[in-house]
């Protein structure tokens, strides 16, 4: 395949940069009703240095919703405590951490509920199991985007949303991020002895582009039986 015009690296894309600030911030689900963010920083303050915490709040019984928001100075404190604590009781409670995919800070800084409303807004990506075996039956895994069209918007969400999942859940497959204006959206996947298959991701959703790389993934399954 050829790439369109100029391709920039991953590691000088600007949507490479937000990726790292995003996995700053980690969403606490299932807190105890009677957790607050004196207890919910005291839980997490042994892994670096935070810089806020928020626990959710009822705008009208002043309550708290069962979930909050740590944000550390950095990607790797953030990670570090996200495999410490998911899973740990909190108060009598298991709670599961993520990292915040959906809305950036703008939840901390937020008071109102209208942006806090569900906890099911925040995908648990981690339970799709398949995600895990992309190293298994991948060697190589590309995504290409023009990085202003319109055309390309979904391709960015997904990439700004699951690219950490599928990156720590496969470190050692080569997860490469083109850019180029002009180019069309795509996905493609290297299996073994060269064979490539690639999918055109122009006018297809985020949900859409997750289940075409899962089909990519199951055509390389399929490859090595």
């Amino acid at each position: 395949m050829r790439f369109l015009q100029k391709i920039r690296p991953a590691f000088t894309s600007p949507l490479y940069r937000c990726l790292i600030r995003r996995h700053m911030q980690l969403f606490v689900g299932g807190l105890s009703y009677d957790t607050n963010e004196t207890v919910l920083k005291d839980a997490f303050e042994n892994y670096g240095k935070i810089v806020e915490v928020k626990v959710i709040c009822d705008r009208v019984s002043g309550k708290s919703r069962g979930y909050g928001f740590v944000r550390y100075s950095s990607e790797a404190e953030a990670n570090k405590a996200l495999k410490e604590m998911d899973g740990q009781l909190l108060d009598g409670r298991n709670i599961r951490i993520h990292y915040a995919h959906r809305g950036g800070s703008k939840e901390l800084r937020s008071h109102g509920d209208e942006e806090h409303t569900a906890e099911p807004k925040y995908r648990e990506v981690s339970t799709m199991a398949w995600r895990g075996q992309l190293s298994r039956n991948l060697k190589e895994l590309r995504i290409l985007f023009a990085p202003n069209s319109a055309s390309s918007s979904s391709t960015r969400a997904f990439i700004e949303n699951n690219y950490k999942d599928l990156k720590t859940k496969n470190p050692k497959l080569p997860i490469l991020i083109r850019e180029a204006t002009g180019i069309e959206p795509q996905l493609w996947a290297r299996y073994g002895f060269g064979v490539e298959r690639g999918v055109r991701l122009e006018g297809l959703s985020e949900e859409q582009i997750s289940k075409a790389l899962e089909d990519l993934n199951k055509a390389g399954e399929a490859l090595q039986s």
